[in-house]
């Protein structure tokens, strides 16, 4: 028979941001809720996610301006990385999306943010590497024959600016 106290005992705590115990369960004190992707109605910016990779699983969310069909033009690309100190956050959240249909708008830019995999269920540096393969995956559309049709048709690769949070 095993203590059900030493399923409590904790290992670390990072306090305001999650708690692991010893038995190896990860406790979130800020859970991200999933906001889906689509069209917002204030800015008339379109986001969808995406897949960069299967194995291992990495996801992004593009965010895309409002495209006037009259005068297209390239536009500048912002490879974004979610805030969170890489352990918490997510480029599928609510605020990111608010944030980011806004700054896609207002700076006229295709935002591509990165969902990369969290400690301390993946260590680092994981999330680096995820990060890393999500930049790989967008240059990759440089040329105009990448698997992201709005990478292929609207980013000026002279343009390419990271950023986060």
């Amino acid at each position: 028979i095993m203590d059900s106290s030493s399923n409590e005992e904790i290992l670390h705590d990072f306090p305001p941001f999650l708690r692991v115990y010893k038995d190896g369960r990860v406790e979130r004190y800020i859970l991200t809720e999933k906001a889906p992707p689509g069209f917002d109605p204030v800015t008339e910016a379109q986001s969808k996610d995406v897949t960069i990779s299967e194995e291992p699983n990495i996801r992004a969310r593009i965010f895309l301006p409002k495209i006037d069909p009259n005068k297209p033009k390239r536009l500048p690309v912002l490879v974004h990385y979610h805030g969170g100190g890489f352990c918490t956050g997510s480029a599928f959240g609510p605020i990111t999306k608010y944030t980011l249909n806004r700054l896609a708008s207002y700076a006229n830019a295709l935002v591509v943010s990165i969902e990369y995999r969290l400690p301390p269920e993946h260590p680092l540096p994981i999330a680096y590497e995820d990060s890393w393969a999500g930049l790989q995956w967008v240059a990759a559309h440089a040329k105009g024959n990448g698997p992201e049709p709005w990478l292929n048709e609207y980013v000026d690769y002279d343009k390419v600016f990271l950023g986060g949070e």
